[in-house]
């Protein structure tokens, strides 16, 4: 029999790297029971934990860190992306069309070819969206659907005739239709009317299927080295696909899972749906967890809030989905009700209003923990803005994917300034606030060494390095990934650190990644 301190597993390595500052840097690390036994400071020091039953990983080359926690990250929806055809990674147009007439060849004809979302435009050799034209290459036989984000698509001309979608047919209220110069439309439907119109119509996706795919998602996160996540925005009966594979054993990242309220809701709408769901933030385990309501407050890089107005178009300043007295009464309603919430605010007018919102909510609740309110996103902030979240203590949730990717749209819609402006990590973390990283994965890429290297570099993928002077070093870019990603919002036994009685989520590489040269970051995979 296993005597009670022997390890499961036991690890003599070239480091680990505890992210603790009393254990610091050792080399060799005891598992039992899915939690850290010991840390030893050389390679033999816990040998005496080793059993017969002990499986003994010894590897002087090899390097170990704490598991990295995606404070952000759309983890259902990545489920459902890898049930669609995968385009991310194409360079030009021509590639996206065929990748999806490889897809066609496949399908028996009239069937709906869906893409996956996670790509952008500004990637692409031609920097633009395709046409239904273009789209129409792929097949005419089959409707053809490519989803840009969750709140754009192309279509075929196919797919507008099932759509019923003409010159003829107005733009639907706060969407777009597309319109070639003669005026027929030319397959884009931007913003979620306009995108409706088509969504309607694709086939539903099965419960098994949904199940799969958070399964695949969960494992592919786990092969980048991503212990927990926090998804932040599902329908409430999503949430039984999460609960399916947790009931099943199969539910291999820590899932932390909060439950979207559209825009536009008013008070009275979003307490009734809180009375109706009948829960609250905090129930679950350490595997899955009802986390907070997330709110929207202002739109993505092309119609966030601004103060000021746009670089390409000085009439826009964005859209303001909720002001600060109403979103003050719905935070009020959800803490009371016993919900954390975490607020959407990509532009700097949007963060006045949730700064606002949750000073006026801690300042009548004086037993109210300020981590329990998040900042989601945080693309552009001011000084002051900055002072006011450290001083409130809330917490502000960063994602450096979102600069990595759409960069370049971000310089074309907010001008060079506010572009190096942006996503200003260093100034947020000397502010002092409680800030952490995450990726906003499922459009921009959800790896995290790829975050990491953004974070040190500033480099995007189409508009070079933006605001270098907003760079940090290696150890903060790690520790926002980790130990401060976990202590977010302090609930379970998340620690991002590898201490005894810890769990022991790690990832190990065979480069070290917190010394190797800093391009080589984005390539460096997990060996473990």
């Amino acid at each position: 029999m296993a005597s009670s301190t022997q390890a499961d597993l036991l690890i003599r390595a070239g480091s680990v790297e505890t992210f603790d500052a009393a254990a610091g840097v050792v080399r060799s690390l005891a598992v039992r029971d899915g939690r850290v036994l010991a840390v030893g400071r050389e390679p033999g020091d816990l040998d005496d934990l080793a059993g017969a039953t002990t499986t003994v990983l010894d590897d002087p080359g090899l390097h170990v860190l704490p598991a990295f926690h995606d404070t952000h990250v759309h983890q259902y929806e990545g489920g459902l992306n890898l049930l669609t055809v995968q385009v991310a990674g194409v360079a030009c147009v021509d590639e996206l069309v065929a990748a999806m007439g490889d897809a066609a060849a496949r399908q028996p004809p009239g069937t709906w070819l869906v893409s996956a979302k996670n790509w952008h435009e500004s990637t692409l050799r031609e920097g633009r969206l395709p046409t239904a034209d273009e789209l129409d290459r792929v097949s005419t036989e089959h409707p053809v659907c490519v989803r840009r984000g969750s709140h754009a698509v192309v279509v075929n001309r196919r797919a507008l005739q099932l759509a019923h979608i003409t010159a003829d047919t107005a733009d639907p209220p706060g969407g777009r239709i597309g319109r070639a110069p003669d005026g027929r439309p030319d397959g884009r439907l931007l913003g979620d009317p306009a995108v409706e119109l088509v969504a309607r119509l694709l086939p539903p996706v099965t419960f098994a299927e949904r199940v799969e795919g958070l399964a695949r998602c969960c494992r592919l996160f786990n092969a980048h080295g991503i212990a927990s996540a926090r998804d932040p925005g599902i329908a409430t009966a999503d949430f039984a696909v999460y609960q399916h594979l947790w009931a099943a054993g199969a539910l291999t990242v820590r899932s932390e899972v909060m439950l979207r309220l559209d825009e536009g809701w008013s008070p009275r709408r979003m307490r009734a749906e809180l009375d109706r769901w009948g829960l609250r933030t905090g129930f679950g385990d350490d595997l899955l967890t009802i986390g907070g309501v997330k709110m929207f407050v202002d739109g993505r890089i092309e119609d966030a809030a601004l103060r000021e107005p746009y670089e390409n178009d000085p009439g826009w300043f964005g859209t303001l989905h909720i002001d600060e007295p109403t979103l003050t009464a719905m935070v009020a309603d959800a803490v009371e009700r016993g919900w954390d919430v975490g607020c959407h605010a990509v532009g700097d007018a949007a963060m006045d209003v949730v700064l606002g919102a949750y000073a006026r909510v801690l300042g009548d609740r004086p037993n109210l923990s300020p981590h329990r309110l998040v900042v989601e996103h945080a693309l552009l902030s001011t000084e002051e803005q900055r002072r006011r979240a450290a001083a409130l203590g809330i917490g502000v949730s960063l994602h450096p994917p979102l600069l990595h990717a759409f960069g370049s749209d971000i310089r074309r819609c907010w001008g060079e300034k506010r572009a190096n402006a942006a996503l200003a990590v260093r100034d947020w973390v000397e502010s002092g606030a409680r800030v952490a990283a995450g990726s906003d994965g499922n459009v921009p890429p959800f790896d995290p060494l790829l975050a990491i290297w953004t974070m040190l570099t500033r480099g995007t993928a189409s508009a070079g390095r933006l605001g270098c002077d907003q760079a940090v070093d290696r150890r903060t870019a790690f520790r926002l990934y980790t130990v401060d990603a976990a202590r977010l919002v302090p609930r379970g036994n998340r620690s991002g650190t590898l201490v005894p009685g810890r769990p022991a989520d790690l990832v190990a590489y065979t480069e070290d990644p917190l010394g190797c040269p800093v391009d080589l970051l984005p390539d460096v995979a997990p060996a473990l």
